[in-house]
């Protein structure tokens, strides 16, 4: 949690990335620090990981400016395109690797839930993402198996499903109270996957904590 905090803090400092800040921002109760979850919390807030978007950022002024190199292939996150290219075209070939080492590090790191939910790292979310689509990803929040683990329950086990515990896959893949409007696969690029995950979280938050616990933009 520390880790994405720091990271949401250092980019809300930035003027440039006060945008994309405030929505990862948003995120922050939501998500956790473990890797695969980490990475897939930026892709949905638009962000690549802090070390790579500061080092694409760096290339990038001191081809503007015509400075030296800082790096000369050491200690360099992402590699540094001819200098003979133009200002736009040496941006763009700076943006491509970002992107390709941001997959990889994505690819790496991400866990088996999220690569179901978002299995690009250049993933866009059909739907702006929100407290629910983040428990979704996450695990965390209503679900019975995530409130087992911090004492909230006594038992993490599906209340449909005898042996089966309720976690955020079970819950949207598996479980038969849930089918309705259920599709084969989940992606979050796709705006069916996001409102019946939206739906079903909402329903489930609601019968743990009241409607009023809701506010009114999300109750739609």
């Amino acid at each position: 949690m520390l880790a994405l905090y720091f990271h949401i803090k250092q980019l809300r400092e930035s003027e440039v990335d006060r945008e994309a800040g405030q929505k990862m921002h948003s995120l922050r109760q939501s998500f956790v620090s473990h890797n695969g979850i980490y990475y897939a919390a930026g892709v949905l807030a638009g962000l690549a990981p802090l070390k790579l978007e500061l080092h694409s950022r760096s290339l990038k002024v001191i081809h503007r400016k015509g400075w030296p190199s800082m790096y000369n292939g050491k200690g360099s996150v992402l590699p540094a395109p001819p200098r003979t290219l133009a200002k736009e075209e040496y941006a763009k070939e700076v943006d491509k690797s970002l992107r390709k080492k941001w997959q990889h590090l994505y690819d790496k790191r991400r866990s088996d839930w999220s690569r179901k939910m978002v299995p690009k790292g250049t993933a866009k979310p059909a739907m702006e993402v929100n407290i629910f689509t983040g428990q979704a990803l996450t695990g965390h929040g209503c679900f019975r198996a995530y409130r087992h683990k911090i004492g909230k329950l006594p038992s993490a086990e599906c209340a449909s499903c005898e042996q089966m515990d309720e976690t955020a896959e079970h819950a949207l893949v598996e479980c038969p109270r849930f089918k309705t409007g259920r599709l084969k696969e989940l992606n979050l690029e796709n705006m069916e996957t996001c409102r019946y995950i939206k739906r079903i979280v909402k329903d489930l938050w609601i019968a743990e904590n009241g409607p009023k616990s809701i506010r009114e933009p999300l109750r739609k």
